[in-house]
């Protein structure tokens, strides 16, 4: 399983040019039900998820964001795969897939799973090409390994 934990070491804002004062940061159980921040998704109590409370010099107020399983795990892993799962996960929340009209358009968790899936097949298809070239494969390993823990997550989570 992914360690959650190491979603702490990134910083859910890229690189925020405004200075930050987080007062909490950390991975939770949830009590109550919530929504994610990223995905939007409902997080059910009894679930672990990261949990941040912050105030920006542009705001005066405290803010809390709170992110499910699924999301945490991806901001752990976004230094391994330059953002990609994390960006899918935003774009959950937009609902709409750019250029496409229709029912079909809509991103969905189930979406997510799908092209999660395929995006981990050219993975491996890329570090297998590399190494049948000589190639070092260090970091597509790295990643491959860390994809695989992803998809324990989501089959841990569907067993629930």
């Amino acid at each position: 399983m992914i360690d959650l934990n190491e979603a702490l070491h990134e910083e859910p804002w890229g690189n925020y040019d405004l200075p930050l004062r987080v007062f909490r940061d950390k991975i939770v159980t949830f009590r109550k039900v919530h929504k994610c921040h990223s995905c939007q998704q409902e997080i059910k109590a009894g679930t672990r998820g990261r949990s941040r409370t912050e105030k920006s010099s542009e705001f005066d107020d405290l803010e809390a964001f709170r992110w499910c399983t699924v999301c945490t795990a991806a901001q752990a892993i976004a230094q391994n795969d330059e953002g990609d799962v994390m960006e899918r996960r935003h774009i959950i929340a937009a609902g709409v897939t750019p250029g496409v009209s229709g029912a079909e358009s809509a991103w969905t968790p189930a979406w997510f799973w799908a092209w999660f899936d395929r995006h981990f097949k050219e993975v491996e298809n890329d570090r297998d090409e590399d190494a049948a070239e000589g190639e070092d494969t260090e970091f597509l390993d790295d990643t491959i390994g860390l994809y695989m823990k992803f998809t324990k997550l989501r089959d841990h989570e569907a067993a629930q």
